[in-house]
């Protein structure tokens, strides 16, 4: 029995771990997202200045926008699939932490 509870607590601990990447993911998205909607909302004119590699040069705010946007839809997306993941991960590790205290009772009953 021991041993079983020994692989549990090790899948736990590598859920965990999991969870603590996707909150990583999570927030840089999050951060990323909160760029972006700052630069849509700072973009005024017809032209603005778009740093390409070690140039800067005028584009028209429209195109940036349209980029920005993507980027913004895209970013939304991966978001809710980070999110979904980790209340997935949340839930496992919630169950395996019941199965690992269920597994130390019996053995401490023993």
């Amino acid at each position: 029995m021991k041993e079983e509870a020994q692989k549990k607590v090790d899948e736990l601990s590598h859920l965990e771990q999991n969870a603590q990447n996707l909150i990583s993911q999570r927030h840089n998205l999050q951060t990323r997202l909160l760029e972006i909607e700052s630069a849509l909302e700072e973009i005024n004119g017809s032209e603005v200045s778009k740093i390409i590699g070690n140039i800067v040069v005028k584009v028209k705010s429209e195109k940036i926008k349209k980029e920005l946007k993507e980027k913004k839809d895209l970013i939304t997306k991966r978001l809710e699939l980070v999110k979904k993941e980790e209340s997935k991960y949340a839930d496992k590790a919630e169950t395996l932490r019941n199965e690992v205290l269920k597994l130390l009772e019996k053995n401490n009953e023993e």
